[in-house]
């Protein structure tokens, strides 16, 4: 289309597999589009007109180009959704001399957000390194996470092993003004915290110690909406937003009708999900008959009851109650086997007397771990599966163990959740194990909560090849994790357990 939109001078129309509609009952839904839709245009000739005056419009009012969100309604109307200033890379106004430049530590970034910078380095491994983030450090990422937005207030520069210019952290950090380059693997590991380096987000590079020459014209930082009724506004409604008043899930107060806030809502309706959604496979009596018994080797049971597409037309003609592994296509069950099977558990660590007593004392008090009772803990373990979707609901030794998630091609409908609860021994034991796997996890992207020996765990967002190695990650620490709460008293037991596992956890994400 012309800068003065009165036809559409050329066209290209893109080959689409997939539409997503809404459905009254179901929500958003994806479909798998026919040969002749998937070369059909997604829009007329007048509407691409009409898109491209009101992006016209638009960039007029507010004097510079615009990223314009908009959408067409059910009757046919144009609506403007949102728009932002277009930050173009390589284009703010800035001429650095860089034929004096120093060896660069890393080059050739994705500018994610223009500009240049200078600070110490902080690296974020897990949830709780955000804490000690101090004001004008470079944020240092493995993923370019959504919720890391929250420190670019805070930030000089941004720098993520992976991550896409057009993600929400890129979003938010141009509007904020932070410089950001994605796209700079082994910046994690190879940038000392509080190392002192620079960063060009217009090159794509970074560089040791504070180079001024790239300084020089540093662009101001935004303060954006300020004193704006916009601002306002959005004081005033945040009230009946933000605040979470139910802090509790265990609390009798924990109620649908104590609900003041969206966030209440939203907190009260995840909360009673995650407690359906693993309930379900410990209070289900699963037909024999409508699930497959999973041909493995290994020593515990395993069925699959197949949702939809999981298995292939093989997998789907047998007769005799059984699954092969090579007949599951579904993406997260075969990334979560091949953690669980990757290195073979070498059985229980030694138990020390006092480990061993608190597991005796335990067992006087449940009479699941009583042996030669009929125990619970022999529940067979059940995986639910489409080619896109996984959820495990076991029972490995003495402890729970839930796994759902959804992997494809999509990175915005990718998720993993990891639910894990209980154990052999006393509850102070069975908290220090809760904590050593958080551990692990959130050295990976998750964000966990505890609570006793009580842990949930979530990732999201993440592309389709790094959601399958976190789901490894997931089925190694399940398959390795059983028994460790009986030496968790022993600092020196843990501390050899932590090592091996951590050198096998990098093995393993290697490899794939």
């Amino acid at each position: 289309v012309a800068r003065n939109p009165e036809s559409v001078e050329t066209v290209h129309i893109a080959n689409k597999e997939t539409r997503y509609t809404c459905l009254n009952d179901e929500g958003v839904c994806r479909f798998e589009l026919t040969e002749d839709e998937a070369e059909a245009p997604s829009l007329d000739a007048e509407q691409v007109l009409d898109a491209a005056r009101l992006a016209v419009r638009v960039e007029t009012l507010f004097g510079r180009p615009q990223d314009v969100e908009w959408a067409y309604d059910r009757d046919g109307r144009l609506l403007l959704l949102q728009c932002r200033p277009l930050a173009e890379p390589g284009k703010t106004g800035r001429a650095p001399q860089r034929n004096a430049l120093p060896p660069s530590l890393f080059s050739r970034g994705v500018t994610a957000s223009p500009g240049a910078a200078s600070g110490p380095v902080h690296t974020i491994f897990k949830d709780a390194d955000t804490l000690a983030f101090p004001r004008g450090a470079v944020l240092v990422l493995r993923q370019a996470l959504p919720r890391r937005a929250a420190l670019l207030s805070r930030a000089a520069a941004v720098l993520a092993e992976q991550g896409s210019a057009a993600g929400h952290l890129a979003n938010v950090a141009r509007e904020f003004g932070v410089p950001a380059v994605f796209g700079l693997p082994g910046a994690l590991t190879g940038l000392e915290n509080e190392a002192v380096v620079t960063v060009d987000a217009d090159a794509g590079a970074v560089y040791a110690g504070r180079v001024d020459a790239l300084l020089s014209d540093e662009l101001p930082r935004k303060r954006l909406q300020r004193g704006s009724r916009i601002r306002a506004t959005v004081l005033g409604v945040c009230r009946h937003i933000l605040r979470l008043r139910l802090l509790d899930p265990e609390s009798s107060d924990f109620r649908a009708r104590n609900c003041r806030t969206f966030h209440d809502i939203m907190r009260f309706c995840h909360e009673k999900g995650v407690h359906e959604m693993f309930a379900f496979g410990m209070r289900q009596n699963t037909q024999r008959t409508a699930a497959r018994r999973l041909v493995c080797g290994a020593p515990r049971q395993f069925w699959v009851l197949n949702l939809d597409d999981a298995f292939t037309p093989g997998g789907e003609m047998r007769s005799d109650g059984r699954v092969l592994m090579d007949e599951i296509v579904s993406i997260p069950m075969r990334a979560l086997w091949k953690g669980m099977m990757a290195v073979p558990w070498q059985g229980p660590p030694p138990v020390n007397a006092r480990g061993l007593m608190s597991v005796m004392f335990e067992a006087t008090l449940n009479p699941n771990l009583t042996p030669g009772t009929r125990s619970a803990y022999a529940a067979k373990n059940f995986f639910m599966v489409s080619k896109h979707y996984c959820s495990l609901q076991s029972r490995f030794g003495f402890h729970f163990c839930g796994s759902e998630s959804h992997v494809g091609d999509e990175p915005a409908e990718n998720f993993s959740g990891f639910q894990f609860k209980g154990g052999a021994a006393d509850l102070k034991r069975r908290m220090l194990r809760t904590r050593f796997v958080a551990d692990f996890l959130e050295e990976w992207d998750f964000s966990v909560k505890l609570r006793e020996d009580n842990l949930q765990a979530r990732v999201e967002g993440l592309a389709r090849e790094d959601m399958e190695k976190r789901l490894m990650i997931i089925g190694y620490l399940i398959t390795h994790t059983r028994q460790l709460d009986m030496v968790m008293a022993d600092a020196e037991q843990v501390r050899r357990k932590r090592a091996a596992m951590t050198e096998d956890i990098r093995k393993l994400a290697a490899d794939d």
